[in-house]
């Protein structure tokens, strides 16, 4: 039979052949506050245990801050999964504690009934975690694939407990015992005497520890794209006796009537690391996580274990739409050679920039392992900015402030040469802006310090914002969106400093004022004359939506006349792609946000290659490599996530770009009309598991976007009279 186990709101089913009688699908409770519905808040956390299911289990705290228990039966937990097959799935077992626990349930919305315990299971971690099959009396549980199910507990009483797993199985003699899964059968690979070679979706993590599926073991690998796109690809082998020197290579991709030569096929191994389980987790929180796509070397891979390989495809922008096929060679040193089949489809089509902006926090590189980098700090911030435009930033951030000092004569001198340097190379670069100055930040402070009086001091500051604005002009840099205070509210005294420094701004005509909301979602009344970019926090508005929906938003800002961006930061889940490319693609196509504002590109406490010196947690979208003058060569598999986010974007707005041209030609008013409702398919997706981000981590499955994608792809063919293209139809997922 098949099995599927999920991490609720992070990972995908995985259909396993298993020695179970029945049908089953585990779910770590934890993933719910990974996941992070909008009613979850800080009412649920992880608690890391060792004897716990995945090492960690669900703690809900009803009252706590942000969610009060209000009324009873709010539905604090709710898991999105898929089924492996069809079947009456009435055996639901739920590990938790304390046995007191008083909680009602249901699966896909039906009527909630009483928890009752209709059979015991196995205890365990000192008694902390017990096993009890509810009493299914009142629910449908025959579940189909191919759809998303959701099981909702709702609490009756203001109480702590906590849940380690859940199970649904068919098979009504299965009784758990402890955190373990029953036993798989893998007599599939016995055939495999040497190695394996797999492939998921390059969403999913694959650790040294992960086992191929029996659908997963693949001749060969598939992908679409549009010329000047980049597509990544991944796959894994599983050695199933030690492996020496395992060498891989790809060779070049040949058409009908051209080629992609090797140097646009970046293959890459993926490193593993471990890392804090999130940014403020202490040194003993940790798990391993792909990390970084290291460059391509020689391997060794020890029995039972895999490692992933990373394959970036680059289509230049001038090649001829059709299918382009190649291998990839697979080397051991001490077993036989394999060739893996490569095959991309290029559409006839290029992509449209985004309808939406993209931003990304970003401190230069100064140092380096303890260590002050030498050269001149342009190069290595041209290095960073030029990887931010491959992978999609518009709008950069730049934090290098203005140098205040006296002069010899004890007058005050502004330095402005450090910002226009860096200022000129983001225009020399091309990004199209605006851009979010935050080194402003400090001016304020550095004008203070001299110990001037007030009055010249907001002189001073209203005369700096107006020659950066005259610069702007002169220089033909893009617009500058000025950023005084980082998240004012809730802090009385940055409070106070933005309705200082706001209104210093505005004194200067063209200046406009970029607000970051955290500790508020709706902008305070006294604010609105001072701002002109409302900056929303992406877990606070998602935490506010049953209020504030996004159209309320939308109102909100066309009332104001305000331009909006949302800063979603990445918190822990190990750095998973599927995060970046979700909310930088159909979560801000949904949103009411012109923009997306990313944190942060790197940030290092000690050695960005160890984790755990420090008194926080690393984090980067790209390392630098020391060893090619810091250059950000190394991307983690976030980095890349992120692009493909963009790119989805850059499918929907060459939709409806198309869209907007044919509504102009009778003959193609059915293909309007089927592009019209493929897009209101996708946003009542997209609003039924959200429109919180963490709801889409949780419903949509890795495939699910590719799938979308292609649909997005098959519409702009139709529209632009490109489709009946045999084979540019036909994929291959």
């Amino acid at each position: 039979m098949r099995v599927a186990i999920l991490v609720a709101g992070l990972g995908a089913a995985v259909l396993l052949s298993c020695a179970v009688a029945g049908e089953w699908v585990w779910l770590e409770a934890e993933g719910f506050a990974d996941g992070n519905f909008p009613y979850a808040s800080a009412s649920t956390r992880g608690v890391f245990h060792p004897q716990a299911s995945g090492g960690e289990y669900l703690f809900i705290r009803p009252g706590a801050r942000g969610r009060p228990l209000d009324p009873p039966g709010y539905p604090y937990l709710e898991w999105a999964f898929r089924v492996p097959a069809p079947g009456d799935y009435r055996y639901v077992w739920v590990s938790y504690g304390p046995s007191t626990g008083n909680f009602s349930w249901t699966v896909d919305g039906q009527p909630p009934i009483p928890a009752q315990n209709a059979a015991s299971g196995g205890s365990y971690a000192e008694g902390r975690f017990g096993w009890v099959r509810l009493d299914p009396d009142g629910l449908d549980l025959w579940l189909e694939p191919g759809r998303t199910h959701t099981l909702t507990i709702l609490q009756q009483q203001p109480e702590r407990w906590w849940i380690d797993a859940i199970l649904l199985t068919t098979d009504p003699s299965w009784v758990p015992q402890g955190a373990e899964k029953p036993p798989v059968d893998r007599s599939y690979l016995d055939v495999y005497p040497d190695y394996v070679v797999y492939a998921k979706s390059w969403l999913e993590h694959v650790l040294p520890d992960t086992l191929p599926d029996e659908g997963e073991i693949t001749e060969g690998l598939w992908t679409f794209a549009t010329p000047g796109e980049y597509e990544p690809l991944s796959f894994s082998i599983f050695a199933r006796r030690d492996l020496e020197n395992v060498q891989v290579r790809v060779g070049r991709l040949v058409g009908e009537s051209a080629i992609i030569p090797e140097e646009e096929l970046d293959l890459r191994v993926v490193r593993v690391m471990e890392k804090r389980r999130h940014s403020r987790a202490g040194p003993e929180e940790t798990e391993l996580v792909p990390e970084i796509l290291d460059y391509n070397s020689p391997q060794n891979i020890p029995a039972g274990t895999s490692k992933q390989y990373w394959l970036i495809v680059h289509v230049p922008q001038d090649t001829p739409p059709g299918t382009y096929r190649g291998e990839i060679f697979i080397q051991p040193g001490n077993a036989p050679a394999r060739e893996l089949d490569l095959e991309i489809l290029v559409l006839p089509f290029t992509l449209a920039p985004p309808a939406r902006h993209y931003s990304l926090a970003y401190f230069p590189l100064r140092e380096f392992g303890g260590r002050e980098l030498p050269g001149d700090p342009l190069t290595y911030m041209r290095q960073d900015y030029q990887d931010m435009l491959l992978h999609g930033i518009t709008s950069p951030s730049l934090y290098i402030p203005l140098e205040v000092s006296r002069g010899p004569d004890g007058s005050v001198e502004i330095d402005y040469s450090a910002f226009a340097a860096a200022m000129d190379l983001l225009a020399e670069l091309g990004f199209p802006g605006p851009v979010h100055w935050r080194g402003i930040y400090h001016l304020y402070r550095d004008l203070k310090r001299l110990g001037l009086p007030s009055g010249e001091i907001e002189a001073l500051y209203s005369e700096a914002v107006a020659t950066v604005v005259r610069l702007r002009e002169e220089r033909g840099w893009p617009e500058i969106y000025f950023f005084p205070v980082d998240e004012p509210f809730g802090h009385p005294e940055k409070e106070a400093e933005f309705y200082y420094l706001a209104p210093l701004i505005k004194r200067v005509p063209g200046a406009q004022v970029e607000l970051s909301l955290d500790g508020v979602v709706e902008l305070p009344p006294e604010a609105d004359p001072y701002v002109d970019v409302r900056a929303y926090n992406g877990w606070a508005v998602d935490l506010a939506l049953s209020r504030l929906p996004f159209p309320e938003i939308a109102a909100q800002l066309e009332a104001a006349g305000d331009v909006a961006w949302v800063y979603y930061n990445l918190r822990g889940l190990g750095g998973r792609p599927e995060f970046s490319r979700a909310v930088a693609g159909f979560y801000l196509w949904n949103s009411p946000f012109s923009g997306l504002a990313a944190w942060t590109y790197h940030i290092f406490f000690g050695d960005p290659y160890d984790d755990l010196d420090g008194p926080r947690g690393d984090f980067a979208y790209a390392y630098p490599d020391p060893d090619r003058n810091f250059a950000p060569t190394l991307p983690t598999l976030r980095w890349e996530g992120f692009r493909e986010g963009v790119d989805d974007l850059r499918y929907l707005t060459t939709l409806e770009g198309a869209l907007a041209v044919a509504q102009e030609e009778p003959e193609k008013r059915a293909a309007v009309a089927r592009a019209q409702a493929l897009l209101g398919e996708l946003k009542a997706q997209i609003e039924r598991c959200g429109p919180e981000l963490r709801g889409l981590l949780a419903y949509l499955e890795p495939e699910d976007y590719q799938a979308w994608r292609w649909r997005i792809a098959q519409a702009i063919l139709e529209l632009s009279g490109e489709a009946g293209g045999g084979g540019l139809l036909r994929p291959r997922f």
